[in-house]
């Protein structure tokens, strides 16, 4: 977790580094399915030393899973090559980045045997269920 923060002691406390640093914490776990990731911080000043003393409380949440990956408004020949180029199956650790590289290299590729044709406006849509812990992706092309 130091290495996210980007932090060493005697570094100057800078609080938009410290907040990058968190969140990079919290995307981390994201890419490891904990999708409810809560990062408690605290910190204490020491005049004297002119220092300041950072305590993290992580929550974890628990680890969400892939579902069902659709593709939805295109014929079946397509959709079957846009479904076999998702890389993420039913049952694996839900990457919550995943679906941006889906969309900008796994989709692209996929459709470069396609026949060319009118562009498309292409929605990503996730659904998080929090009982089951599971994550099912639509993919829309209009």
């Amino acid at each position: 977790m130091t290495k996210l923060l980007q932090f060493k002691i005697g570094d100057i406390a800078r609080q938009n580094a410290l907040n990058t640093g968190w969140s990079a914490v919290q995307d981390a776990y994201k890419r490891l399915g904990y999708l409810q990731i809560w990062v408690g911080e605290k910190s204490a000043f020491d005049v004297a030393q002119h220092q300041v003393h950072f305590q993290a409380a992580i929550t974890e949440g628990p680890q969400y899973h892939m579902g069902q990956f659709t593709v939805m408004g295109v014929p079946e020949p397509v959709a079957s090559k846009l479904k076999a180029a998702w890389k993420l199956h039913p049952g694996d650790v839900y990457d919550n980045f995943y679906g941006a590289i889906y969309l900008q290299q796994d989709m692209r590729d996929a459709l470069k045997s396609a026949p060319p044709g009118n562009p498309v406006k292409v929605s990503l849509n996730s659904k998080m269920n929090t009982q089951t812990h599971v994550v099912d992706v639509e993919l829309q092309l209009r």
